[in-house]
């Protein structure tokens, strides 16, 4: 089965993506990893003083995001050494690798605009929590907790698609039907589990 997925259209030219099996958003994801960012031949990730620099909106938009991100990221670690479900453990390791290369590029658009981001704070206290799980309780409190995580950046990415910085909606349509596959996975694993 192909899903036909449209990435975007600048300058009416429109991107499409074909998903052809359940893990292809992160395959896609990384296929086109720096395609709507990468600094142009001869420049650098750092900082350009020719490119428009960030709105307030979108700063606080990437503060956020790397801060979602960072918390998955840091939940799905744990879930990879944790979780007793193989599937768990699989769907983990792919949410701990798409993340990084969504921060990642998310971190050189920010710098190329002359914004600060990094891997936002993991909010620790959600990791000790799920730390505390019994192991039989612990790969549905992981899915639950990865699945509302997965819903913020969904709701970041969705408001982020109208910024009028080309570069961040881009990126913002690119990848927000990766988060919503991230999260229609998670949903499964959960119906599977119970």
């Amino acid at each position: 089965m192909k899903v036909f997925l449209r990435l975007l259209t600048l300058a009416g030219v429109g991107f499409w993506m074909v998903l052809t099996s359940p893990g292809a958003a992160e395959t896609a994801a990384e296929a086109n990893a720096q395609q709507l960012i990468a600094p142009e031949a001869g420049t650098s990730a750092e900082f350009n003083p020719a490119a428009p620099k960030l709105s307030r909106s979108d700063k606080r938009f990437i503060k956020k995001y790397t801060a979602s991100s960072g918390h998955s990221i840091a939940i799905s670690k744990q879930a990879v050494t944790r979780a007793v479900h193989a599937d768990v453990r699989a769907y983990a390791e792919t949410v701990v690798n798409t993340e990084e290369l969504i921060t990642g590029e998310l971190v050189v658009l920010a710098r190329r605009r002359g914004g600060e981001a990094a891997i936002g704070h993991t909010r620790s206290v959600a990791v000790e929590k799920l730390t505390k799980k019994s192991i039989d309780a612990y790969d549905e409190a992981y899915l639950k907790e990865v699945m509302g995580a997965h819903k913020t950046a969904i709701a970041l990415l969705e408001k982020a698609v109208t910024s009028s910085d080309t570069y961040v909606a881009a990126f913002a349509v690119q990848y927000l039907a990766v988060m919503r596959d991230h999260l229609a996975r998670a949903r499964q694993i959960e119906k599977m589990l119970n």
